[in-house]
């Protein structure tokens, strides 16, 4: 590439630190070739594997040609072009920005790299660098192992270091397993060798998930149980069949359950009804109830009639009552009128609620109004009011005047209730603000207090200074739980500011209420925090119990801290002293 700025010598810099941990595979009589010549010969051959001594061979980066070559950027334009990155996609680059990357990538040779990786790692954002950080190293892997591991070698412990180190590793695993193989057993024990091994496994078992058993198994059995998740669910995306077969020979429950855990999604992915017969074969313990949540998804994914028969076979119980919601889930969202006229014929009972309230929230998101309709079918009750909130949830998001229009033509009574629920709901998903200002208009009672709570539970995530001072507002029984919804959002977020929100609050009801909470939510969690906020309790006998436990939660964290805040406390001296061991004087 024809460089548009000044060449730099960080390949040198690396090449020279990763000795230690990048090695030569073959005899030790060979000479290591330097970085710039492996890069040049396109080989993947890295240098001492066996060395632990930290001496190799200081290489120079060789300069590129100053030659353009045609369609291709310079270094400078390519700067340019990361710069104009943003991330723009739910999970990191978006579409556009992936496509162009990979034009990066092809205007890249493997002298370019240190450069690039160092510009981005200075330049760029540190999510998004990191997740290009990979895609380059990933890029540069394929022509030079060894340069690609001395930079990763070379980078400081703060920046993923290890998880580098162990991703390159991986990478050369998938072109020379037994030469990956070979290096990482070199490594010392410790976390960056399991971190390595990891990967290289992982690699191995794309290929061969037999012969990555293998090498697990030389690793010895403490080793081996971590590995066995990526190697059987690899061995499951090729013959699942043949991957329970073998996980039934291993020779301990936990790496069964490991095994038979990874095995599941994947076959019941590929072949359900095949799946299932095998579900159905496994013995109670070998961690079937965690197998079976394994499977649940892509069961019902795959074929949601036959997952929902399947789950009417097991017993009753928390397993099954979990895995007809799933199934119900995924089958709605494909299917509403079916997945409806199933729900409806199970037996009566919470669980039947249960999945009829699943059915309602999937198909409200599709067809909010259909769902309207037909809960105008039902007879009043629990069913009816669960369809009515769900639909009405849905509505406001996507039309909250509307929805309002519909609240005004239903009549007084439970219905129009939940109705009203769903709809400031729906509404304060969107606008907060908007859906307070509406909730203020509801006659005072049972309903707006739950519509209240529903707002600021929402609105204290977003804003909860605004959030707080609009629940300060309420009056009475309003207003306690008002508050209380607002510290039960807002304590874990920030300790700090919804503590000093609590103290500035008028002493009443509401503010015990919230301290309450608050306490209950952080100490054990933040102690120190909740040390800023007992004395608050009004009720002499709570606060003292409440600081037995803070004092408790805290010591164990910081006993000095403890100790020097519980001789500030309010508790009687004596007990004080008994607490901190002392007896009298």
């Amino acid at each position: 590439m024809k460089k548009g700025f000044a060449p730099s010598v960080i390949l040198a810099v690396c090449t020279a630190a990763g000795g230690y941990w990048f090695g030569q595979r073959h005899p030790a009589s060979q000479t290591p070739a330097t970085a710039s010549e492996t890069a040049a010969a396109g080989t993947r051959s890295p240098a001492s594997a066996g060395s632990t001594s930290g001496q190799t061979p200081t290489a120079t980066a060789t300069e590129a040609s100053e030659t353009d070559t045609p369609g291709r950027r310079t270094l400078a334009e390519v700067q340019e072009a990361l710069l104009a990155l943003k991330g723009g996609g739910a999970f990191g680059l978006s579409l556009r920005e992936q496509r162009e990357v990979v034009r990066i990538l092809a205007d890249l040779d493997g002298s370019d790299m240190p450069e690039v990786l160092e510009f981005i790692r200075k330049q760029l954002p540190k999510n998004l660098g990191g997740e290009l950080r990979l895609q380059l190293l990933a890029h540069w892997a394929e022509t030079d192992v060894r340069g690609a591991m001395a930079y990763a070698k070379a980078l400081p412990s703060s920046e993923g270091r290890d998880d580098v180190i162990a991703s390159v590793a991986g990478m050369w695993a998938g072109e020379d397993a037994a030469a990956a193989a070979d290096w990482a057993k070199q490594l010392p024990k410790g976390r960056l060798r399991d971190q390595v091994f990891q990967g290289v496994i992982a690699a191995i078992a794309g290929k061969d998930p037999a012969a990555a058993l293998e090498l697990s198994e030389k690793l010895g059995r403490s080793q081996q149980q971590q590995y066995l998740h990526s190697i059987f669910s690899a061995w499951a995306e090729r013959d699942p069949a043949a991957a329970a077969t073998r996980a039934a020979g291993l020779n301990s429950r936990e790496a069964r359950a490991d095994a038979y855990q990874a095995i599941s999604p994947a076959w019941a992915q590929s072949d359900p009804q095949a799946a299932i017969e095998w579900l159905k074969t496994l013995p109670e313990g070998d961690g079937l109830r965690s197998v079976l949540f394994s499977a649940i998804g892509p069961l019902a994914e795959a074929d949601p009639k036959l997952a929902a028969e399947f789950a009417n076979t097991l017993p009753r119980g928390q397993v099954r009552d979990s895995f007809l919601a799933i199934v119900a889930g995924q089958w709605a969202e494909a299917d509403a009128a079916a997945a409806l006229a199933w729900a409806e014929k199970l037996p009566e009972g919470q669980n039947r609620q249960d999945v009829l309230n699943v059915v309602s929230r999937q198909w409200a998101q599709k067809d909010p109004k259909a769902v309207m309709a037909y809960a105008q079918t039902l007879p009043p009750g629990d069913q009816q009011n669960s369809f009515i909130e769900q639909s009405a949830g849905e509505w406001a998001q996507r039309d909250p005047a509307a929805a309002q229009a519909m609240m005004q033509k239903l009549p007084e009574g439970a219905s129009k209730d939940s109705f009203v629920e769903g709809l400031v709901s729906g509404m304060a998903q969107n606008d907060p603000a908007s859906a307070a200002s509406y909730v203020a208009t509801l006659p005072e009672g049972k309903v707006q207090n739950s519509a209240a709570a529903s707002v600021i539970g929402q609105w204290t995530s977003t804003d909860p200074a605004a959030a707080s001072q609009w629940a300060a507002g309420f009056k009475d029984e309003a207003r306690e739980q008002a508050l209380d919804a607002v510290i039960q959002r807002w304590a874990s977020n920030d300790p700090e500011a919804s503590a000093r929100w609590l103290s500035e609050l008028p002493n009443d009801a509401a503010k015990q209420t919230a301290i309450n909470t608050y306490l209950g939510r952080l100490t054990y969690q933040y102690p120190n925090h909740a040390a800023t906020v007992v004395e608050g309790m009004t009720d002499e006998s709570q606060r003292h119990a409440h600081i037995s436990r803070i004092f408790q939660a805290w010591k164990r964290s910081d006993p000095g801290a403890a100790e020097q805040w519980l001789g500030t406390t309010s508790l009687p001296k004596e007990q004080i002293r008994g607490m901190l061991g002392k007896g009298k004087d």
